[in-house]
């Protein structure tokens, strides 16, 4: 089953940016332009995009938590809000 990323933007200002050829996100707060990724695009791809470590990484999509074993099918797309945490370890 394929799941979106609620929209956060019309249908209009993503068709735009998908005429770019580059698909606009915000990570964490910041504004990301992800060239060579039409959207929409698997949540997987989008963390590798970002050179991220996916087992070491927790994402949010547009308020919601995307399980990692979901990440496949979820799909990331024009103006969606992504908030990434990073695990870290020590001692």
């Amino acid at each position: 089953m394929e799941r979106i990323c609620r929209s956060l933007r019309d249908d209009k200002q993503k068709e735009d940016a998908a005429d770019e050829g580059l698909v606009t996100i915000t990570v964490n707060g910041q504004a990301r332009g992800l060239e060579g990724l039409d959207g929409p695009v698997a949540l997987g791809l989008v963390v590798e995009a970002l050179g991220l470590k996916a087992d070491r990484v927790a994402v949010e999509c547009n308020g919601e938590i995307a399980p990692r074993a979901e990440w496949g099918s979820v799909q990331v797309t024009e103006g969606d809000r992504l908030e990434i945490v990073h695990f870290v370890g020590g001692g």
